[in-house]
């Protein structure tokens, strides 16, 4: 029986040493892109193979130390950024020269320019966040992590005018909050949770570094429990 290709397929969901297999994640969140017409389908794709190999490359250097390709490919964008040629050979070629030639040789300056700066910015956030040794401790300080991670690779989807950039970036804070619910458990097996959270300060768990594992988790639960416990009945007598 021929099974119809998903966007996991497509998108190196699998490819490469990471905290988990994020197929399941990708068919979660993108599986509607293959509902689109052809060429609308083809430009989400890429796109979202772009976002996807980075974060799969970053993991893998997080795993293991002796692995360099994240910084290598930020190198080389780094190189693209201040007009030098894509290098022949250099690993994730075909994705440097496809982005050179969506965003450095059209005649829309500026919202390339945009997307640009987007995808920079991303870059800069994984390098930052794919590591143990970051705290979060407020609110504000998650809203950064998710405007830099979420926020920035969501500003470049295709078919986003310039007027909607800015909301844009927010709508992959929301995004990037129901993700990490999601995979909270997932997690807390690797050690890491994502949030600064007022549960874990009522917890006496603040402040909360990346890696808490399970007692996170607990955390987390017990105060959310206790929340949900507290509400006032709701009576439907009349």
């Amino acid at each position: 029986m021929i099974q119809t290709p998903t966007i996991s397929n497509y998108v190196a969901s699998s490819q490469y040493q990471a905290v988990a297999d994020d197929a399941l994640k990708d068919e979660d969140n993108a599986a509607w892109v293959m509902t689109l017409e052809y060429q609308t389908r083809v430009e989400w794709i890429e796109r979202i193979r772009w976002i996807r190999l980075i974060d799969r490359l970053a993991e893998d250097e997080m795993l293991n130390a002796n692995h360099s390709q994240f910084q290598q490919f930020q190198h080389n964008w780094n190189q693209l950024l201040r007009g030098t040629m894509v290098e022949p050979g250099c690993p994730h070629q075909d994705v440097l020269l496809r982005m050179q030639a969506c965003w450095f040789n059209q005649a829309s300056e500026l919202y390339n320019n945009t997307q640009i700066q987007a995808w920079s910015h991303y870059l800069q956030a994984i390098a930052h966040y794919h590591t143990t040794k970051f705290t979060i401790t407020t609110l504000q300080d998650y809203e950064t992590m998710a405007l830099g991670l979420s926020g920035s690779f969501f500003q470049v989807f295709p078919y986003i005018t310039l007027h909607y950039q800015p909301s844009v970036a927010y709508l992959g804070v929301v995004d990037q909050f129901f993700n990490n619910l999601r995979d909270l458990q997932e997690d807390a097996q690797q050690g890491i949770c994502y949030f600064y959270f007022s549960p874990l300060s009522h917890s006496g768990m603040a402040p909360l570094t990346r890696r808490m594992g399970k007692l996170a988790i607990k955390a987390v639960v017990r105060w959310l429990l206790s929340k949900e416990n507290s509400k006032p009945s709701v009576s439907t007598s009349t």
